[in-house]
């Protein structure tokens, strides 16, 4: 079944041949969506008619993607905000990582800065391969992998946390958890700026060498629910 998405920005290049993790090749197409390109598109958003298992890649602010398919885009986004839909016609307009479930708590939901469409060959060896296994292989090579680092500036992990910790009794211990839809540098890369450092500082000067950041896996899929849900 065929989706017609809604591009609210520019494209950047003509569509080219690109292998996608080395499980498919694909056509690659991709758009921006800065403030800049938005307001360059008004009244002339593009029109593109992908398969439903055509694989999106949505780059949101503060390094950070997202895989999914345009078929769960489309659920997500009949879910989360139905008059995108029809404002389109039907198309699926795409400007933004939908939060179905959280749309009525007042959660904004996160713009996008970038999308690149890839459109599976379906002649390809590896034609089997799902979107959903696509999106497990883009976690698996997720840089920094999920997991625990020492932190000794938020724009760059430390080494990975193997063994336990071994804090004497009574030691600070400060743990970095980024956002939804972020990571570590997203978050808080912004402490250790010049003009902001001295907050950093300040951590450094309290917590010592007992500063760490737990690097996160972000589902391709966006079922994003508070955690006491």
């Amino acid at each position: 079944m065929a989706v017609k998405l809604l591009i609210p920005g520019q494209p950047l290049a003509a569509p080219r041949a690109e292998p996608l993790l080395g499980l498919v090749t694909t056509e690659l197409t991709a758009f921006g969506l800065t403030p800049a390109a938005r307001s360059a598109a008004v009244g002339q958003e593009l029109e593109v008619e992908v398969d439903d298992d055509a694989v999106l890649e949505l780059e949101i602010e503060g390094g950070f993607s997202v895989w999914t398919s345009a078929a769960q885009y489309r659920e997500d986004l009949a879910e989360a905000r139905p008059e995108e839909l029809g404002r389109g016609g039907g198309a699926v307009r795409v400007y933004a990582l939908p939060q179905p479930g959280l749309a009525t708590r007042g959660i904004v939901d996160w713009v996008l800065k970038g999308l690149k469409v890839f459109r599976i060959d379906p002649v390809g060896a590896a034609a089997t391969a799902t979107a959903r296994a696509i999106t497990r292989a883009v976690e698996n090579q997720l840089k920094p992998a999920p997991g625990l680092y020492r932190c000794a500036d938020p724009k760059t992990l430390g080494e990975p946390v193997t063994e336990p910790l071994q804090a004497p009794p009574g030691t600070p211990v400060l743990v970095l958890l980024h956002g939804t839809a972020s990571s570590t540098e997203g978050s808080f890369g912004a402490l250790s700026d010049p003009g902001r450092d001295g907050e950093w500082r300040q951590l450094l000067t309290h917590f010592g060498d007992q500063i760490y950041a737990f690097q996160r896996m972000f589902q391709g899929r966006f079922r994003i629910t508070h955690g006491n849900d």
